[in-house]
C-alpha cells in the first residue's frame, strides 16, 4: 500500500486538473498509510502470489513512475516498459508529434511517409523532414545501444531510405542514457554521397519530463546544424 499511495502522489504534479480532484480521492483511500520513500529495494522484496495477484500491474506502473520512466530500464532484467507498452511505437509517434509541433518556419515533417519497393513490399520510414534546401530522413529506435556499433541492418535499411527520398543524409535515433552522437558516416556506393548518424536524446531531465520544444529544437539541431558542417 505504500508503494501505490506513494505513486499517486508523485503523479500529482504531473496530472492534468481535471484528472487531479479524482487523483485526490484515490489518495484519501489511503489516508492511514504512512508516507516513506521508495527505493529499489522495496519493489524487489516483493513476491506475487495468489492473494496480491490483482495488483501486479498496479506494482508495475508504480514501479515505472517511482524510479523514473526512463529506457535504462531495458538493462539486466529489468522488462517493465515492454510489457507495458509498444514502446517503440510510442516513442516514434512522440518524436513526430513534438517535431511537428515546433517544427521551423519552412520546414516540413510527415510520418509513415510509404513507396513502394518490390512488387507489392513497400518501405515506410519513421519521420521524413523537409527544409527548403534538404531531405532527411529519422527512423527511431526503443534500445539501447553503444554510440560507435549500430547494427548492419539499421544501417542498410537507413541507405535504402535514403536512395528512395532522395535523402543525401539520415538519422537513426535512439534513447540516451550516456552515449554520444556520431557525425555523419558515409555510405561507399557508387559516389552517392549518402549518410547517416546516431542521434540520441533523453526524454527526462532532472527528473522530470524534458520540455517538448527543448527537445525538438535539439532534435532539429542534430540534423540541420549537423548537416552544414558534414
Amino acid at each position: 500500500h505504500q508503494i501505490l499511495y506513494k505513486a499517486l502522489t508523485v503523479l500529482n504534479g504531473f496530472v492534468k486538473p481535471e484528472l487531479r480532484d479524482k487523483l485526490n480521492r484515490l489518495c484519501f483511500e489511503f489516508q492511514d498509510v504512512e508516507l516513506v520513500d521508495i527505493q529499489k529495494k522495496d519493489f524487489e522484496r516483493i513476491v506475487i502470489d495468489r492473494k496480491n495477484k490483482d495488483y501486479e500491474r498496479a506494482l508495475d506502473i508504480a514501479r515505472i513512475i517511482l524510479l523514473n520512466y526512463s529506457p535504462s530500464l531495458n538493462y539486466g532484467n529489468e522488462n517493465l516498459l515492454t510489457l507495458l507498452f509498444d514502446m517503440n511505437a510510442l516513442w516514434e509517434e512522440y518524436i513526430f508529434r513534438i517535431l511537428h509541433k515546433h517544427k521551423p518556419a519552412g520546414t516540413e515533417v510527415s510520418f509513415q511517409n510509404s513507396a513502394k519497393f518490390w512488387e507489392n513490399k513497400r518501405i515506410r520510414p519513421d519521420i521524413v523532414v523537409k527544409t527548403e534546401n534538404e531531405v532527411f530522413v529519422i527512423d527511431t529506435k526503443w534500445k539501447i545501444i553503444d554510440s560507435a556499433n549500430p547494427s548492419d541492418a539499421d544501417l542498410k535499411q537507413m541507405f535504402v531510405y535514403n536512395l528512395h527520398w532522395q535523402a543525401e543524409k539520415s538519422m537513426l535515433l535512439y534513447p540516451q542514457l550516456d552515449q554520444t552522437d556520431t557525425d555523419f558516416g558515409n555510405y561507399y556506393y557508387g559516389n552517392l554521397g549518402k549518410k547517416c548518424k546516431l542521434g540520441f536524446v533523453s526524454m527526462v531531465g532532472q527528473n522530470r519530463i524534458r520540455d517538448s520544444r527543448i527537445l525538438a529544437d535539439e532534435i532539429f539541431d542534430k540534423l540541420i546544424q549537423s548537416a552544414s558542417y558534414s
